[in-house]
């Protein structure tokens, strides 16, 4: 005859689901007390329907809550109350270069990459003038010129600078590309120059844009 699989004990089933029962019925009632207790101190909850929506919504919620505290005394015993503000501290400036960043600020001196920053952007300040420049004047003598021989002359002469140009941006973008390697802050990023767009920044023609060598 096959074997029989034993069966478990009918009691201890009913016995374990009995205990899970008033667990979950004392988990409720323990929540159901919370939430009426907070009711009764004056609505301090925010019920999900009751959730600001909008953004000034929030803020008042946020003044309200603020003023809440202040009557309740929570901001009376702070740290450093009544004291003038340390503003020799940076925030910005990690604690072991506050020292260093005290002596640059009272010797009206500045970091070496604030410094270097500062002579990338008037580099590329002044390649852009110069560029403008140069582009005003190919500008002017290709309007004065009706020679057809002068005027290929002046197209040579105009891809030559273009060229030089160009080399001299490679110059710039590789002091770039170090400069952003040295910024500690991401959004100070200065982006490297293309040609074609200093060109169309600086005025020039599209005729004007040639294939570079």
């Amino acid at each position: 005859m096959p074997s029989q699989r034993p069966q478990p004990a009918g009691g201890d089933g009913d016995e374990n689901k009995d205990i899970a029962a008033r667990r979950l019925r004392q988990a409720l009632d323990k929540a159901a007390d919370y939430h009426k207790d907070k009711k009764e101190e004056g609505g301090a909850e925010t019920t999900e329907k009751d959730a600001p929506v909008l953004m000034t919504e929030w803020s008042d919620l946020v003044s309200q809550r603020i003023e809440d505290a202040m009557r309740r005394g929570a901001f009376d015993n702070l740290a450093g109350k009544g004291k003038p503000l340390d503003l020799e501290q940076n925030p910005f400036v990690p604690a072991n270069q506050q020292t260093a960043s005290r002596l640059l600020k009272n010797n009206d001196l500045v970091p070496e990459w604030i410094a270097a920053r500062r002579e990338v952007l008037s580099a590329r300040d002044r390649l852009r003038n110069e560029l403008k420049q140069a582009v005003a004047a190919i500008r002017q003598q290709m309007d004065e010129v009706s020679d057809v021989e002068e005027r290929a002359r002046l197209s040579q002469s105009w891809k030559r600078w273009l060229n030089a140009w160009h080399s001299r941006m490679e110059d710039l973008n590789y002091r770039i590309m170090i400069q952003n390697l040295k910024q500690p802050v991401r959004h100070l990023e200065i982006y490297q120059l293309l040609l074609r767009d200093e060109l169309v920044r600086a005025g020039a023609d599209a005729a004007w844009q040639f294939d570079l060598r």
